[in-house]
């Protein structure tokens, strides 16, 4: 699959190569369970199956870490679970705790990290959805298995797309759904 890139103006951006998470796995810092697409790390799901979805998966860091993620972008909507522990969520320069039981959004391509500057322990699961966004205003397109009706889906991608707070606390049922 060749580099997705998104492009604003003469910006140019590609989506996160996971190095700082691919040397914890290698150094046994973190274990990675992870189905991915594309250049993202972790079991290669097979062409043409849920392709909208880049990567999914969860890390188990045990204790604090000496490296954090680095400022990065996805070529998707990513919704994480911070399952235990607790980290910091950088997006847009913007710090937000997140302790065991927060989820978070980040829109496409939008920058962000956990860690400032180190991963705390913790599991912290994800999922990115691609949308089809390669440039800015472009409409999202969602996967056809999401089962939302067109107005739902409509009124999500509007609460996504202008949301400038991508930390809220996430319940018991949720909470299930990832693990």
């Amino acid at each position: 699959m060749p580099q997705l890139i998104y492009q604003e103006d003469r910006a140019r951006y590609t989506i996160d190569a996971c190095l700082p998470q691919l040397s914890a796995v290698r150094a046994g810092k973190i274990a990675l369970h992870a189905l991915t697409h594309g250049d993202y790390p972790g079991t290669r799901l097979p062409d043409g199956q849920i392709p909208e979805i880049s990567s999914m998966g969860f890390l188990d860091a045990v204790g604090n870490q000496d490296w954090g993620m680095e400022d990065h972008r996805n070529e998707g909507v990513e919704i994480c679970l911070q399952e235990s522990g607790q980290n910091t969520l950088v997006v847009d320069g913007k710090k937000y705790t997140m302790p065991a039981g927060t989820l978070s959004i980040t829109r496409p391509w939008q920058k962000h990290r956990v860690g400032d500057p180190h991963l705390g322990p913790g599991r912290l699961h994800w999922i990115i959805i691609d949308v089809g966004v390669r440039r800015p205003n472009q409409p999202w397109v969602w996967p056809a298995w999401c089962i939302l009706t067109a107005d739902d889906l409509a009124a999500l991608t509007s609460l996504l797309r202008g949301n400038e707070h991508p930390v809220w606390q996430a319940d018991g049922e949720l909470v299930h759904v990832f693990q």
